[in-house]
């Protein structure tokens, strides 16, 4: 039997590594963005990133690929990866200490990169 990709789920994934905080989010929202991904982000140490994500499976298992490989300027230890209970969310968020929202932070979803990102992708 076939599983179905596109049922919507919840993963609660933990990332390692020598991680450059900005470029690191940016990528996280340009990531989730691309492939219709809703939750957060948000850095709880120096070298660690937590990140809620919710969307059709085959979305979030290319989603999570691309940080097993590391960005441009930072590379991961490891991905830690759990399922979790289904949210409200209904945009890609940075969050701050106290699951405060980063304002200054704002990601246009169809810049001319992103396009051409997500054409280079798919």
């Amino acid at each position: 039997m076939e599983e179905n990709k596109n049922i919507r789920e919840h993963w609660n994934l933990r990332v390692n590594g020598r991680l450059k905080d900005f470029d690191f989010i940016y990528y996280s929202v340009l990531y989730a963005n691309t492939f219709d991904i809703f939750g957060y982000v948000k850095q709880i140490e120096e070298e660690t990133i937590v990140i809620e994500a919710e969307g059709a499976k085959y979305n979030l298992e290319k989603f999570i690929d691309l940080f097993r490989d590391g960005t441009l300027s930072s590379f991961t230890n490891y991905v830690k990866v759990e399922m979790g209970l289904l949210g409200e969310f209904n945009k890609f968020v940075v969050l701050k200490h106290r699951y405060k929202e980063i304002n200054f932070l704002s990601f246009p979803v169809f810049s001319k990169f992103s396009l051409s990102f997500r054409n280079f992708l798919h």
